[in-house]
């Protein structure tokens, strides 16, 4: 059962899990922020039980190049092994997440045009509104990632080892 966030405005922050998230104005009607404390206790729940999250619900998928999984695995088992969220550790998971986050723009918003045998402007342009994307993403993740603290490395690690899979033999 999610909080009761009635009381709940400004700037009082909403701790869940060892994350704080400052409400301010975000939430524009209380059904909204309802809504996002559900989610919050949902991976919060699953979290602490330690169930995965893909396994339990259907999801998309997007290939990624081998190179980049391997980069994965081995900066998780990296960074796991080491087990400190400083500058070393945030440098590298920023980066991988940026990669990752790349590979999968492409693949969901490229490749279909790809598919369609776009025309080369049609995909310069879409290439175009990808890199504001990415610059966008690159900010959110650089903002989140320079407060991480040991706790919350792991959770990354772990989800992070959670999404990426070999290829299926067929």
């Amino acid at each position: 059962m999610p909080p009761d966030i009635t009381d709940m405005t400004g700037q009082m922050p909403f701790i869940a899990n060892g994350f704080i998230l400052p409400l301010r104005r975000m939430i524009a009607s209380h059904d909204a922020a309802r809504r996002l404390c559900t989610a919050l206790s949902s991976l919060s729940e699953a979290y602490n039980t330690g169930t995965t999250m893909l396994k339990h619900h259907s999801h998309i998928v997007a290939p990624i190049p081998d190179e980049l999984r391997t980069r994965a695995l081995y900066t998780v088992e990296e960074l796991r092994s080491r087990g400190k969220a400083d500058k070393e550790a945030v440098d590298k998971l920023y980066n991988l997440i940026i990669d990752m986050t790349d590979a999968g723009l492409d693949f969901f918003f490229i490749e279909p045009l790809r598919r369609l045998r776009a025309s080369k402007m049609m995909l310069s342009m879409a290439k175009v509104g990808i890199s504001s994307m990415l610059k966008g993403s690159k900010m959110v993740v650089h903002k989140v990632l320079k407060k991480l603290d040991d706790r919350s490395l792991a959770a990354i690690l772990d989800f992070i080892e959670e999404i990426i899979h070999e290829p299926e033999n067929t």
